[in-house]
């Protein structure tokens, strides 16, 4: 039966979990260890009880011959799986989103090591991003009546001018029918027109949560990176 040992340090607690797997040739013990360190919010009843269950878990795991990677942590292990994808054919633009998205996953989860990843972490993390003022973007940009004018006096076409600006003519078009658009367009508008942003457009914080599409987006990606894991027998079971 797995021993459990309880450690303090550093203002946090976790386990130690040692299962033995009999003696060697020259009958020397073969144990196996792990630590387990309870998420932050747990409370000390649950964590109790939890470590009985990851106990359990990691014994059965080590009598089968199979025993988790104890050192990958999640980003090191989701930029081998990028790698893998980008030799395998990922478009360009596809690997620029992911490595978008792996930006906010790592700073939520990235320094866990792939075997502690439970479900409860990515069920934090998902909630969190559908909390107010998480987008990164903090700013839209909505044109100023002035900038009609100034496109009208630079006596060129929507085409014409979007190509020098370098950003797409639908989102000239948005400008001119007075949207709101991202402050990547705002810039790129401006500067085509040898003006400040903030001269052309009145600037205003965008707090409000991610879309449930994009949400479901995160979940896939980590999900995709997890199911490699567990392909690779390098945890027991995708946490996604």
């Amino acid at each position: 039966m797995a021993s459990i040992t309880r450690r303090e340090g550093k203002g946090k607690t976790s386990y130690q979990i040692t299962v033995s797997q009999g003696a060697d040739v020259n009958g020397k013990q073969i144990r196996k260890r792990m630590t387990w360190t309870p998420p932050a919010n747990m409370t000390e009843r649950q964590a109790q009880k939890d470590v009985q269950r990851v106990a359990v878990e990691f014994e059965q795991q080590v009598l089968l011959g199979f025993a988790p990677d104890s050192r990958q942590t999640f980003a090191e292990y989701a930029d081998y799986v990028l790698e893998l994808k980008v030799r395998n054919g990922l478009k360009a633009t596809t690997e620029s989103r992911y490595r978008g998205l792996l930006k906010r996953i790592n700073l939520a989860i990235g320094h866990m090591k792939l075997r502690d990843i439970r479900p409860q972490h990515l069920n934090d993390f998902y909630a969190s991003l559908q909390k107010s003022g998480v987008r990164e973007s903090a700013q839209r940009a909505t044109p100023k009546p002035s900038i009609f004018k100034l496109f009208r006096a630079a006596g060129k076409t929507v085409e014409g001018f979007a190509r020098e600006a370098g950003t797409a003519p639908t989102n000239l078009h948005a400008v001119l029918k007075g949207d709101t658009v991202s402050m990547e367009v705002a810039n790129a508008i401006s500067e085509a027109l040898g003006y400040k942003t903030e001269q052309l457009f009145s600037l205003s914080k965008d707090s409000s949560p991610l879309s449930s599409k994009t949400v479901i987006e995160y979940h896939r990606l980590i999900s995709s990176i997890l199911r490699m894991a567990e392909k690779e027998m390098i945890v027991p079971y995708n946490a996604a």
